[in-house]
């Protein structure tokens, strides 16, 4: 009974003492002129503020901030792990800037380079990649116009090649009779003529 109580005790300390396992940090990745709008025109910095907003209300992103051209996102994944980022809205595309996160193992080496866990990347490719299926949805692409001459061109025929002119027919050479032809005489390489 002692030894049953010990190793209850035991897993006890280690589930309760262990680190959490997180993934090794990975070079930050950047998104800079991601485009979510495919034709772009005036209206396009109002439609790709609107697809980013619906994207991050669907992704689970809460807006912070909201200007013209500035949305500052906030993301909060199991109430563990967050991540703010700004995104900065270019007519038809995006950049998004990382401001903070907790518990994403965030590093600066001296050289300045920055990295972080991996799920960062992740989760911002999957609202970008939200943010431009809205945009195609909502505001499809035009069909490009069908071009059409000035003046209507008058068709004429094409005229056929010239042919060279046809030669008579030559008969065809004698054949020598074969000894078979007396079992074929119906046949025309039997016939000499």
């Amino acid at each position: 009974m002692p030894r049953l109580l010990f190793l209850r005790a035991f897993a006890l300390a280690v589930f309760c003492c262990a680190a959490p396992i997180r993934a090794a940090a990975a070079e930050m990745p950047y998104f800079a002129n991601v485009v979510i709008l495919a034709a772009p025109d005036a209206g396009a910095e109002r439609r790709v503020h609107d697809a980013i907003v619906e994207a991050a209300n669907n992704q689970g992103w809460k807006i912070a901030q909201d200007t013209h051209r500035l949305l500052r996102l906030e993301l909060i994944v199991r109430n563990q792990y967050a991540v703010i980022v700004n995104i900065h809205i270019k007519i038809d595309m995006v950049d998004v800037e990382y401001v903070s996160s907790i518990n994403m193992g965030y590093k600066k080496d001296a050289e300045g380079r920055k990295a972080i866990s991996p799920a960062y990347g992740k989760w911002v490719i999957r609202l970008l990649n939200a943010a431009r299926q809205y945009a195609a949805l909502m505001w499809p692409a035009p069909a490009p116009e069908r071009i059409q001459p000035a003046q209507p061109v008058a068709q004429t025929p094409p005229e056929p090649p010239e042919q060279p002119p046809v030669q008579p027919a030559q008969p065809d050479p004698p054949v020598a009779a074969s000894p078979w032809c007396a079992f074929a005489a119906a046949h025309p390489s039997c016939r000499n003529e």
